[in-house]
């Protein structure tokens, strides 16, 4: 008799849902709605049922700064300073001559994004630069970077393993992002995801920087590609151009079968390769800027490479 009356009352909440629920409570009404499989959501002021589907809730954009780091979760990309911290750890010292790193492009009052941002520093630098508004951008999963393939790594045997291992990697480094942000009081946004597809409601800046990230790419072009799209204005590449002796457009495979402790790096492009991509995308080189940075100690010669937009930018 129960199991009988329960399929009776299915039966009319199915064929006139809205006439049975109006007074029942919100609680209930989402029960036997969702028995009568009839499509419901709320109005958020009178709690009333609307029928239809649901209003779409796109995901945040942005991350949220994790509540609570501890300092042995960070790893330093870059040597920075922060208050009540002190210097940093870090591969890359830049501190002295960051203008320099960045081709001198002007960042006072306009809008930065910076991508392949680490622990943090360009985007921080070009906040105390006078950027009004900044957003950096990093990988979110190991399992988006590539490898070269040495057969014996982790890499190649157990791709899983090493995606987990490399995602917590990246997590460190993230780590260390949000304390210096904390230490800074930076007003920087921070955005995870594919440097080969960044969302277009990422919207146009007009300064894109991307430094020390292109040689650790299979495929460069079509980051520089997916980047350029963002650039409003001004592009700022910062690379390692080798000195082959040729002026012509050149493609250099920086792997090598005997060190597979290498296995991040792949290519590196002669300046023409540059030129022409960037042209094909509607800038030209303004400038182009080499110096000597600070790298685990050493010296390591990079070339800021700016380019400005001179075609309208595609809609």
């Amino acid at each position: 008799m129960l199991g009988q009356a329960i399929f009776e009352s299915i039966d009319v909440i199915r064929r006139n849902p809205r006439k049975i629920v109006r007074a029942l409570t919100p609680r209930g009404v989402r029960t036997f709605l969702e028995i009568a499989g009839a499509p419901h959501h709320y109005d958020r002021k009178s709690r009333s049922p609307i029928s239809g589907p649901p209003p779409h809730r796109p995901r945040p954009l942005f991350v949220e700064s994790p509540k609570r780091i501890r300092p042995e979760d960070c790893y330093w990309y870059h040597v920075m300073n922060l208050p009540r911290f002190g210097p940093t750890p870090g591969e890359w010292d830049i501190r002295e001559n960051f203008n320099a790193y960045v081709g001198n492009v002007p960042l006072a009052g306009r809008t930065v994004l910076d991508v392949g941002t680490a622990s943090g520093f360009l985007s921080f630098s070009a906040e105390s630069a006078g950027a009004c508004e900044v957003v950096s951008f990093d990988i979110d999963t190991g399992d988006r970077q590539h490898l070269l393939p040495f057969k014996d790594s982790l890499y190649c045997r157990d791709h899983a393993a090493w995606a987990e291992e490399r995602t917590a990697f990246f997590q460190a480094w993230k780590n260390a992002y949000w304390v210096a942000h904390r230490a800074l009081r930076s007003r920087a946004r921070a955005l995870y995801g594919d440097i080969y597809r960044l969302p277009p409601e990422l919207g146009t800046f007009d300064v894109v920087i991307c430094c020390a990230v292109l040689e650790h790419l299979s495929d460069p072009i079509r980051a520089i590609a997916s980047i350029a799209r963002h650039a409003a204005d001004h592009l700022v590449l910062g690379v390692w151009i080798p000195d082959l002796g040729f002026q012509g457009p050149i493609a250099w495979f920086l792997g090598e079968a005997d060190k597979p402790q290498n296995d991040s790096v792949f290519w590196a492009y002669s300046l023409p390769v540059y030129r022409h991509v960037l042209t094909m995308l509607g800038f030209e080189i303004e400038s182009t800027l080499t110096a000597d940075f600070k790298f685990r100690e050493k010296p390591m010669t990079r070339t800021a490479i700016v380019a400005k937009r001179v075609s309208p930018h595609p809609v």
